[in-house]
């Protein structure tokens, strides 16, 4: 068991990840990325209009009252007389 973690990433669950060899823990994918699968060795970034917490496997869309218009297009409030409907629908 020594040897194979000494050689190869930790086993992570979904929403984690670890890049680096002989590590024995994971790492929990930080806020506005994923990881939808275990074992992985990195964290994607959240697409325009979507956004999670930190340890997500996966990112969701953004509440009502939220648009895509935070940094990189995740999920932030919308302006101050705008809003959207939770499908994102513009009103």
């Amino acid at each position: 068991m020594f040897l194979f973690s000494f050689f190869f990433p930790a086993a992570c669950d979904r929403g984690t990840h670890q890049n680096t060899t002989g590590q024995s823990s994971c790492v929990k994918c930080p806020q506005n990325t994923e990881s939808e699968r275990a074992n992985s060795t990195k964290c994607d970034a959240c697409g325009t209009g979507t956004k999670s917490e930190k340890g997500s496997a996966k990112c969701t869309k953004c509440n009502a009252g939220e648009a895509g218009i935070g940094l990189n297009g995740v999920c932030d409030k919308c302006q101050s007389g705008q809003y959207r409907t939770s499908s994102m629908e513009s009103i």
